[in-house]
């Protein structure tokens, strides 16, 4: 278990040094954003830290917020992020994240 928690730690670090590099509005953020949350949600499946949920959550919330972000990028985010957040934020903070994805989706079909 060890080699795995060290490789998150890696990839954890890259991900955050790539953020830090780019501007608030580059539409790769989000996708940077949202890979650190997908690390992020895998931690905290092998440690269980409360810190690394939160952290998870953040990261997609903060890539779902980034508007010149490739609306699928955005779709993603908010969809993983109102499945992990369901019992936690109650059903309808969940729902508007789910409403949100899907008005994302019909605006990127146009």
């Amino acid at each position: 278990m060890t080699g795995s928690t060290d490789i998150l730690e890696k990839a954890t670090d890259a991900c955050d040094q790539a953020v830090k590099c780019m501007p608030e509005d580059d539409p790769n953020r989000a996708l940077c954003l949202n890979n650190m949350g997908i690390v992020f949600e895998r931690r905290f499946e092998q440690t269980g830290s409360p810190k690394d949920f939160e952290k998870a959550i953040e990261m997609r919330e903060l890539a779902v917020q980034i508007v010149t972000a490739p609306p699928y990028v955005r779709i993603q985010a908010a969809h993983a992020l109102s499945k992990r957040t369901a019992n936690g934020i109650g059903p309808s903070q969940s729902l508007k994240l789910q409403w949100d994805c899907c008005q994302m989706s019909l605006h990127e079909r146009r």
